[in-house]
């Protein structure tokens, strides 16, 4: 992940019960905040991630 910091990042994981195995997609991937605490809940969660900042896909791939 990026510096950035995703806002509300408890309560967006308990809203969605990330914890619990799923498919999500996360609409304004951005730093990759949300989308990575997604993965890290869960090792069989997958996430499809979108966002219209075609520089979003370069800090993805630099994401671990």
């Amino acid at each position: 992940m990026t510096g950035h910091i995703p806002v509300m990042l408890k309560e967006t994981l308990r809203f969605l019960e990330a914890e619990r195995e799923g498919l999500f997609l996360d609409c304004t991937f951005g730093g990759g905040g949300h989308s990575c605490a997604i993965l890290d809940l869960n090792k069989k969660n997958r996430v499809v991630a979108l966002d219209c900042d075609p520089e979003a896909v370069e800090r993805a791939q630099a994401v671990k």
